[in-house]
């Protein structure tokens, strides 16, 4: 009874792979091919895990070997046993031809290593493999190898996957190189065949490579040549790490035996908690939500509290020192931006490291979703060591999991903290009273904010191309009952440049610190990639998004998913367009409902009290560590903003407990 295994489809998508597979057998009796079907639980007996759900298993982070031909040789299997190949493994066949055979589970193999993968059934003999390259299992990268794709069937026998021979240009066009690293290192991914003349299987090439900076030979040179090659060994980045590792480990063991003194002397130890970011000078959005539930509710007494905050502009040697400090004495650690500390040190076991991330899941590609484009991050990354990451929902898990690097059960939806006091009547009235006082001219106006994210290579170099804006244009459509405030992004240092003329109309909102606060006396916002449309989504307000780099944007730093599917708002990506929009109230409104619903799973003010709840205090519930959400986005269920009802609703009140 032969049992074909073919490989139709391959297709990317960012660092995510996927592959549809068919499986299909042909009775000894003849006839046309039947699709083989999954077992309805695996051979490992595990009746409650069904095989269309198998994850994957612990990697061996080793180099894989040549791909050769496996037949006939003894392979570690996923399970730990010792299995033979069949000899004809894209052929292979039962021993009762009589009964139909079942699919145990789909996995790869190289010549040493053999490794589980996600799978899923389609129906009719075809199933679907996910490969995350990035996040391949344990939070690293698929291992390097010819990687070849086996199905085991409930007889023991294993069929090898081959791919239609007449198809073979198309493999060429699916070769991926990720450049990172400024361009000095790579990770590749090919396609084709094994060198087997007879049997050829279906082949994944995964291989990383490096060049050394400078080239030739090394010049002896004199004694001041080799001292300052000493001077350099002596600060280079591996030697740094090391020193500040040993800070760390020194720290934390100083911090463990003070602790284990008090304790002996029957005093209280209080758990520190560490707030901490490398990209601001102070607590705001999500921290400063988290921090100010905690001395609300109290807990500040029971918690030690500790604060760490840098930017590029303030970061020393002498302050990176004492960041190490603070994270060795930390038991939790809350950051709400990328933090490069956790790139050199390895955490003491226990550290609870949170990542309550600044922004809600945009459009930009960040993290590992940019793997090989511009800001690529390496193979290894600081984002790899959360120990949770928080979200505003379910079906963003599977983003944050991809950016992060991490399993997407570590992400867990809280809700984001920034929103509790957006949402809150009393704090909204005082917000606004302070955006008044700090700018009177938006009182009683129409106020149109202009608030794109920057463009460029981070903070250092972030800029916004002010030609775009025709500001005379602008101003003649303004009339005296409109004001646009801009708003431009942190990073950005460039005023905008306002004409003295305008001023009566246009406003530099800039250097203003809470952006929330803006927002609520916002009538129209004006944006493009940013992620300010989470917070501005909830007062059921029109946006308008001009997008005029956009097909640039997208090829250099990619995008999370389709940009004009999903922007809650029109998109316009003239000056001409946004003006027109404005004058003829065209927001297209209608696509914020959609975006609420897929972006929030609950819309309250108690996201603050989760974090504490579920991720400093205790452990997260199992509903929020699934995967899968637990019901469907229902965009008419009740949300309440203070100032505007999108459904009705009674706003609960906080907890004081």
């Amino acid at each position: 009874m032969p049992v074909e295994f073919r490989v139709e489809s391959v297709e990317w998508e960012r660092v995510n792979l996927t592959f549809d597979l068919r499986i299909a057998w042909t009775p000894s009796t003849g006839g046309q091919p039947e699709p083989v079907v999954p077992t309805p639980v695996t051979v490992d007996d595990v009746a409650t895990v069904p095989s269309d759900v198998i994850e994957l298993e612990d990697v061996d982070e080793g180099p894989g070997g040549a791909e050769g031909d496996d037949a006939g040789q003894d392979v570690a299997a996923a399970d730990g046993s010792r299995v033979v190949p069949s000899a004809m493994p894209e052929l292979a066949t039962t021993a009762d031809d009589t009964i139909p055979p079942q699919l145990v589970r789909i996995f790869i193999r190289d010549t040493k290593q053999t490794h589980r993968v996600s799978w899923s059934s389609l129906g009719d003999g075809r199933y679907r493999v996910a490969i995350n390259l990035s996040n391949f299992a344990n939070r690293a990268f698929i291992p390097r190898g010819t990687w070849k794709f086996y199905a085991r069937l409930d007889s023991g026998a294993e069929v090898g996957g081959v791919w239609d021979l007449d198809r073979l240009d198309e493999l060429e066009s699916l070769t991926r190189v990720f450049l990172f690293a400024g361009n000095r290192e790579a990770f590749t991914v090919s396609f084709g065949l094994t060198e087997d003349d007879t049997n050829p299987l279906f082949a994944m090439r995964a291989y990383s490579f490096a060049r050394k900076s400078g080239g030739g030979r090394k010049k002896k040179g004199g004694p001041v040549r080799r001292a300052r090659r000493s001077v350099k060994n002596l600060t280079s980045l591996s030697r740094r790490r090391q020193l500040a590792q040993l800070i760390y480990d020194r720290t934390a063991q100083a911090e463990h035996a003070q602790r284990s003194v008090r304790k002996a002397a029957g005093k209280s130890v209080r758990p520190r908690v560490l707030f901490a970011s490398e990209m601001r000078a102070g607590l705001e959005g999500n921290l400063l939500a988290v921090r100010d539930r905690l001395v609300e509710r109290g807990l500040d007494q029971r918690l030690d509290l500790r604060y760490s905050f840098r930017t590029s502009r303030t970061a020393t040697s002498r302050s990176f020192l004492s960041v190490v400090q603070e994270l060795a004495r930390a038991d939790i650690v809350l950051i709400d931006d990328y933090f490069p500390p956790l790139e050199k040190l390895k955490l003491k076991p226990g550290c609870r490291i949170i990542q309550v991330w600044h922004a809600g899941s945009g459009f930009k590609s960040v993290g590992f979703s940019r793997f090989g484009k511009f800001g690529s991050p390496g193979l290894t990354n600081a984002h790899r060591a959360y120990t949770y990451a928080i979200t505003a929902s379910h079906h963003l898990k599977h983003v944050y999991a991809e950016v992060f690097g991490i399993e997407e059960e570590a992400v867990i939806p809280t809700g984001l903290p920034r929103i509790d006091t957006f949402l809150d009547p009393v704090a909204q009235e005082h917000a606004r009273s302070e955006v008044y006082t700090e700018f009177p001219a938006l009182r009683s106006k129409r106020v149109i904010m202009f608030a794109p994210t920057f463009r460029g290579r981070g903070a250092n170099q972030a800029y916004y191309d002010y030609s775009q804006i025709d500001f005379q244009a602008l101003y003649d459509l303004c009339g005296d009952d409109t004001v646009v405030a801009f708003r431009m992004h942190h990073f950005i240092h460039e005023p905008v440049p306002i004409p003295d003329s305008m001023r009566d109309r246009f406003i530099d909102v800039a250097s203003y610190r809470n952006g929330n606060n803006l927002l609520l006396v916002t009538d129209v916002l004006v944006t493009d990639y940013s992620s300010i449309i989470f917070e501005f989504s909830l007062l059921d307000r029109p946006m308008l998004f001009f997008a005029y780099d956009e097909q640039v944007y997208s090829a250099v730093r990619g995008f999370h998913r389709p940009y004009e599917e999903t922007a809650p708002g029109k998109v316009c990506h003239t000056f001409d367009e946004l003006l027109e929009a404005i004058r003829d109230q065209d927001f297209e409104l209608e696509r914020t409902e959609a975006f609420r619903a897929e972006n929030f799973d609950v819309i309250d003010t108690h996201s603050s009290d989760r974090v504490i709840d579920w991720l400093i205090l205790g452990d997260p519930p199992a509903s929020a560590v699934a995967v899968e959400p637990v019901e469907a986005p229902n965009p008419n269920r009740a949300v309440t903003t203070g100032t505007s009802a999108l459904v009705p609703a009674v706003l609960t009140e906080r907890s004081g407990s």
